[in-house]
């Protein structure tokens, strides 16, 4: 087996367990009573660590639904998106003092070659 399918089969085995642990974690829960209702009452104090995907689903998608009536980053116009990203900048930036300018073509190129040699 080569490598790709080594790690494929390993994912494969490692969402299986999940799987399995998610059943026994059901199967206790219930033996004691609770609800799901219970569980998700803490779901907030779960540590998820931000990547591109959570945050374009938690920030970028409510933001440009309720903003633009849209619920795809693919319909925006060029003018919806800086308005986005402005609104986005502004937020990263007053809440955790990230700001950060739009990413020009040239960083967007360079970020393409380097995605592809990796």
């Amino acid at each position: 087996m080569d490598k790709q399918q080594t790690t494929v089969a390993e994912s494969k085995a490692m969402r299986g367990a999940l799987h399995l642990y998610l059943s026994q974690v059901a199967h206790v829960a219930n033996n004691r009573g609770l609800t799901l209702q219970d569980m998700v009452k803490v779901i907030e104090k779960l540590e998820i660590k931000p990547n591109t995907t959570n945050l374009k689903e938690t920030f970028v998608k409510p933001y440009i639904e309720k903003a633009f009536g849209l619920t795809s980053t693919e319909k925006l116009s060029a003018e919806q998106v800086t308005e986005t990203y402005d609104a986005l900048n502004l937020v990263f930036g007053h809440y955790w003092h990230i700001e950060l300018s739009f990413p020009s073509r040239d960083t967007q190129a360079l970020n393409s070659i380097t995605d592809e040699t990796i």
